[in-house]
């Protein structure tokens, strides 16, 4: 009914010049059919009725209004035999051509550069060396989407009652999202075609992806009934049906599927509205639509419940930081003088400490050929309040040039580099992957030196990465002194081989961290055993486990050469 009615608005507003003609048969016969022909049009394309004067239902209705100006006077020229010319009913399409050119102006941003750059809201300035990053060590991206979109397919293939061959995973929805403390990519299984959907009506289930650490076992859940999706046909289709349940005068961004605490599957779709023309636009909210049984709940930006992740999208993120950058000093100066200009690479999201999930944009200045950044805004995904720290570094395209300067001999590559604040440095960690998408390790790199750590695992590059830091920083912001020293009796000492690479571990008595390390530490490392007295130095540091930056063994003490002749 809703595609129905919006046919029937476009048409009535499209037949003003017909009326004039006084010839009710014809006028309604002509009208009917062309409602008939609007009405499924509308259906498939499922226009929105959020933009100035119903956007594209309003250009139907103006472009009615041209056609049946140039009808009504060919008809009447043709029964008066009078030559043709355009009379009073020639005012309807200029009168909409009027109002659409007042909709453009009001878009432009020559004279709303002010409010495109104070669109993002207040932004807060802070110091990387005065404050802490909210960004989460223990919890990094190892996985970039990729490959969790290749390790997704790859367990769809050998899923019971061969599902891979009727649905796909879209790596436009595999969402990250952080569930009961870990993080993970999750993803509907959507339809692959018409005929899938047809046979089947609904989806079994989704997928998920460990985030933090490739080797985990890819979960498919295969036990739901999701008949609401974006690959949907008819009144199933996830857009389609929020359009018709209330929704069509509002503006609908990407919708993002997640699950809640409980498992429970649910699509978030941002709600937003222009406000400035046909631009201009702001989140209001977000609405969850229950996939099973359509279910559509409307939640006020900043209201959502607090396991909704996403509510605002990545792409307003970039254009906010865009337009600030770009116009927060007029538009004269965007295109003349050009004082002061920045730009925004790709946000990529990260969680905090705090359990908040932020899209993280490094800024840099408005030059294709500058590298480096000036400054890193912190967007928080679900309220959209924005910090900004002045840092610098690489942009992510200097920091995957440097990581692949690493890797690249053994024909690996760098992959979504993440910014993390990594033991008191801004760093960016980097998935690293070989030829045929799979997963080799991790480099991290440190942005305002320019130096790279790669190790198989990320508990390996994190330890190469602390002997790094450690050897060029005497200290680390809010800490008195990074390094301590220990001297004590080994009571464990064990080892294990990862990839190639031997890691030893040893512990101390009365000493509660694990110490890590390899053998070229010192050469005598692989030589203790339990009751040697060692001494050893490492960074202080939260974890439990940490890496040794130092190592002497006060029991394995070289002979004076008088005592070896005797």
């Amino acid at each position: 009914m809703t595609y129905f009615l919006m046919a029937l608005i476009a048409t009535g507003i499209g037949f003003i010049p017909i009326y004039l003609l006084r010839e009710p048969l014809t006028t309604f016969i002509y009208g009917l059919v062309v409602v008939l022909i609007l009405w499924p049009i509308f259906y498939f394309q499922c226009p929105s009725g959020v933009w100035m004067f119903g956007g594209y239902v309003g250009c139907v209705a103006f472009a009615l209004l041209v056609i049946n100006t140039v009808v009504e006077h060919v008809i009447r020229s043709a029964r008066d035999d009078t030559r043709f010319k355009l009379g009073w009913s020639a005012c309807f399409p200029a009168l909409a051509c009027v109002a659409f050119s007042y909709g453009g102006c009001a878009s432009c941003q020559c004279t709303n550069a002010s409010k495109f750059a104070g669109l993002i809201g207040t932004v807060e300035e802070r110091d990387w060396s005065k404050d802490l990053q909210p960004a989460d060590p223990k919890h990094v991206i190892t996985v970039p989407p990729s490959l969790a979109k290749w390790l997704a397919d790859k367990q769809l293939g050998s899923a019971p009652g061969a599902i891979g061959s009727q649905f796909e995973i879209s790596e436009e929805h595999l969402t990250l999202q952080l569930i009961h403390g870990e993080l993970w990519y999750v993803g509907p299984l959507d339809f692959r075609e018409y005929t899938t959907w047809s046979s089947s009506g609904v989806s079994p289930g989704y997928v998920m992806v460990f985030a933090e650490d490739p080797q985990r076992q890819v979960v498919v859940k295969i036990d739901e009934k999701l008949a609401f999706m974006p690959g949907a046909f008819f009144g199933h289709n996830l857009e389609r049906h929020l359009q018709t349940h209330g929704y069509w005068t509002s503006g609908l961004a990407e919708a993002t599927f997640e699950i809640d605490e409980a498992g429970k599957a649910w699509w978030v779709v941002t709600v937003f509205k222009p406000t400035m023309g046909y631009a201009g636009w702001k989140v209001q909210g977000a609405v969850l639509v229950d996939p099973v049984n359509g279910a559509t709940t409307y939640y006020a930006l900043g209201q959502v419940p607090t396991w909704v992740d996403r509510v605002i999208p990545q792409s307003f993120v970039k254009d906010y930081l865009t337009f600030r950058g770009g116009l927060g000093g007029g538009w004269w100066n965007s295109v003349w003088a050009k004082s002061n200009l920045t730009k925004p690479e790709d946000p990529t999201i990260v969680y905090g400490s705090d359990g908040e999930p932020y899209w993280v944009t490094p800024i840099s200045s408005d030059n294709d050929n500058d590298k480096s950044i000036v400054s890193l805004a912190y967007t928080n995904a679900r309220t959209g309040v924005t910090h900004s720290y002045r840092a610098t570094g690489g942009t992510n395209s200097a920091i995957l040039a440097a990581v692949n300067n690493v890797v690249s001999f053994r024909k690996f590559h760098g992959e979504h580099p993440s910014i993390y604040n990594v033991y008191g440095t801004l760093a960016a960690v980097v998935p690293v992957l070989g030829e045929n998408n799979t997963f080799q390790g991790v480099a991290i790199a440190r942005l305002d030196m320019n130096e790279v750590v790669f190790g198989t695992d990320m508990a390996s590059a994190a330890s190469e990465y602390r002997k790094k830091i450690g050897k060029t920083d005497a200290t680390l912001p809010g800490q008195e002194s990074a390094t301590i020293v220990r001297e004590g009796l080994v009571d464990r000492f064990s080892f294990e081989v990862r990839g190639g690479e031997t890691t030893y571990y040893l512990h101390l008595a009365d000493e509660r961290k694990l110490f890590t390390g390899s053998s070229g530490i010192s050469q005598k490392f692989a030589l203790t055993k339990e009751g040697d007295r060692v001494k050893v130095s490492f960074l202080d540091a939260k974890e439990e486990v940490v890496p040794l930056l130092s190592f002497e063994s006060l029991t394995l003490i070289p002979k004076p050469a008088s005592s070896a002749s005797k």
